[in-house]
This record gives C-alpha cells, structure tokens and sequence, in this order.
C-alpha cells in the first residue's frame, strides 16, 4: 500500500480526538504546572471538566497509592493530598484506564493486555529517569502514551472495514505500513499533536522506533527505547519477539552491568501493577 498522509486520515484523528477528553486535560495540565505561578485551584478548574476524570482522582486519593488518614470528599480534597507534581501522574493513570482500558479488535490485543502494557512501559520509564538521575517528569506520561497510535490505526481499520488483523506473522510495524500507510509511533505523535501536547513528550514518541544505541541513554528517547526491548520480556505485553539475550554493549550503553539487574527494572514495574489495577479498579480487565 502506498503511504498516505495525515491529512488523508483527519476524519479518524478527529473522531478519536473528540471521543476522548482526557488527553487534552493532560495536555494542559503538563503546560499548566510548569508555569511559576500555578496552584491547584487552577489544576482543579480545568480538572472539572472531566467529570469521568474527577471521579477517578477522588478514587485515586483514596487508594493505597496515596491513602494519609480520612479520604478525601471531593476533588479539593483529592488534589490537596496529591499536590501539584502528583496530579500529572494520577491524570496518566486515568486516562490509561479511559482510553486503553479497550481492547483493539485489529491488532487481537484485549483490554487488559493493551492497558498494562502502556502502564509497564509508564513505570519503567519512571525507573530509568530515576536511575539516570535525570529530570525528566515527563518520562511515565512518554511510556503511558507510546502505544496510543494503536487506537488512531485500529480506528482507520474499523472505518474501512477490510476486517484486517495482525496474525503476528510479520513484524508489528510491517504490518501497520502495509495496512494504512504508516506505524502506531507516527499515528501517536499525530494524535498529540492533535491535543497539543508539549514536543518532550511527543518526539521520543515519534521516534521510538529507532536503534536504541544510536541515541544517548539518559534522554527519554533512549529510555524509551529501552523499555520497548524491556517489554519483550513480559509475556503479556510483548508485540515482539523475545531476543536470546539483550547484547552485552547495549546494557553498558545503559549502563547496566548485568541482563538480571536490566530485568529487575520490569520485574518491579510488573508487581507495581497489581496494586494500580486495584485503585483503578482495572483489576478484572
């Protein structure tokens, strides 16, 4: 199939883009916080937008993640008990559950299987930044969102209706290009862009695809790039195959000394995710 452009697939980004509101709530909240002069009273206005959102901030204040004492009432007291800084990760978790709480019939990935495999990739990216001792509060929403292009391309394929599903005999990626032209990473960073996400998160996104050693570790496009080798190893999430053995120069590269203690990053990542399926109450799929 020849490629197509953007342009030629504006009537399922838009679908998309009205179907969801809590990217664009996100949106503006990673801009809103870095803003000097932001309090929650400003997060809360554009937080009750989204009355789906509000709830789940409330449930999420009270969960174990953050549970300090009696459980908040209403979203003053949820955004009280998060603070700035955790808002942004609870908005992730929500729109996780919102928007990859669905399976894709095209790519014969269930709900469950979708969602934890974008909230792995969220807490490994969090791990690496912190191991790195980089800054990057942006990593755990890049990792959240690195497969959202998914939902753009199954869309497109529901919309055609050519009852196309990825049988797992070529390459993930192959298969997307060959299906409407280009790969879940491009239809990501076009969704993104859509709801006007800021470019930190949107470029490691878009360029996932790479080889991870072309790019330094400690970016988030590095980083990125890791956790997607990193996801071959959980059964559930992988859409790849599993190597033999990650190449010893590229867990110097980021810098590990061992595959066991890269491994141990998914290992924590995945008995962190029991406990969010709980809160979140993804926990039957």
């Amino acid at each position: 199939m020849d490629r197509r452009t953007p342009s030629e697939f504006r009537d399922s980004i838009r679908k998309v883009r009205r179907l969801y509101s809590t990217p664009q709530v996100l949106s503006k909240a990673m801009r809103l916080v870095h803003q000097p002069e932001v309090d929650l009273a400003m997060l809360g206005e554009l937080i009750r937008s989204d009355g789906a959102l509000v709830a789940d901030l409330v449930r999420l204040s009270s969960s174990a993640m953050y549970s300090r004492g009696e459980a908040p009432a209403d979203l003053n007291g949820a955004l009280q008990r998060l603070g700035v800084r955790e808002v942004i990760r609870a908005i992730d978790l929500s729109l996780s559950k919102n928007v990859f709480g669905k399976g894709l019939g095209n790519y014969g990935i269930d709900a469950t299987q979708y969602w934890r495999t974008s909230l792995l990739a969220g807490l490994m990216m969090e791990q690496l930044a912190f191991i790195h001792g980089v800054d990057a509060p942006e990593a755990y929403t890049v990792g959240m969102l690195h497969a959202l292009g998914r939902v753009l391309i199954n869309e497109v394929l529901e919309e055609v209706g050519t009852g196309a599903t990825w049988d797992r005999g070529q390459a993930l990626e192959l298969w997307e290009v060959n299906q409407v032209g280009f790969t879940h990473a491009e239809a990501g960073a076009l969704l993104l862009r859509e709801w006007a996400f800021p470019e930190p998160v949107i470029a490691p996104i878009e360029h996932q695809l790479g080889t991870p050693a072309a790019v330094p570790a400690q970016t988030s496009l590095g980083m990125m790039r890791f956790v997607r080798l990193l996801l071959t190893w959980d059964p559930e999430a992988t859409t790849t195959p599993q190597p033999a053995a990650l190449p010893r120069d590229l867990l110097g590269w980021a810098g590990f000394a061992t595959q066991n203690e890269a491994l141990e990053i998914l290992t924590e990542a995945q008995e962190q995710v029991a406990g969010i399926a709980e809160s979140l109450d993804m926990s039957g799929g």
